[in-house]
């Protein structure tokens, strides 16, 4: 199978893992809405090793050579980068609802 169908159908059922887990706090256990939409989540449950596989196949590919500085300076300030920067917006945006909707903090 092609690698890029394999990512793309991983990303979609990593989302419907995302979209059914909101299902499981807005509905009783014993409903029926619960129990399909822990049909659903437990259905692309194996999305979440192979997406991670995947991107490790492209990240390790033997053509390219990472050295470690290479790997700290690009890759993982990349990710603390985007850590903090997303965390600075959510954050952001519960301090705009405390204002604004006066909700509390989460």
């Amino acid at each position: 199978m092609n690698f890029f169908l394999e990512r793309f159908l991983a990303v979609f059922a990593v989302m419907m893992i995302h979209v059914s887990a909101s299902g499981f706090y807005t509905n009783p256990v014993q409903s029926f809405t619960w129990q399909v939409v822990n049909f659903y989540e437990c259905m692309v449950r194996w999305a979440v090793p192979v997406f991670v596989m995947v991107s490790g196949m492209f990240f390790l590919n033997p053509q390219k050579e990472i050295t470690l500085s290479k790997l700290y300076r690009k890759n993982i300030f990349r990710i603390v980068m985007a850590l903090i920067t997303w965390g600075l917006f959510y954050r952001s945006l519960s301090i705009s609802k405390m204002i604004f909707f006066r909700q509390s903090l989460r």
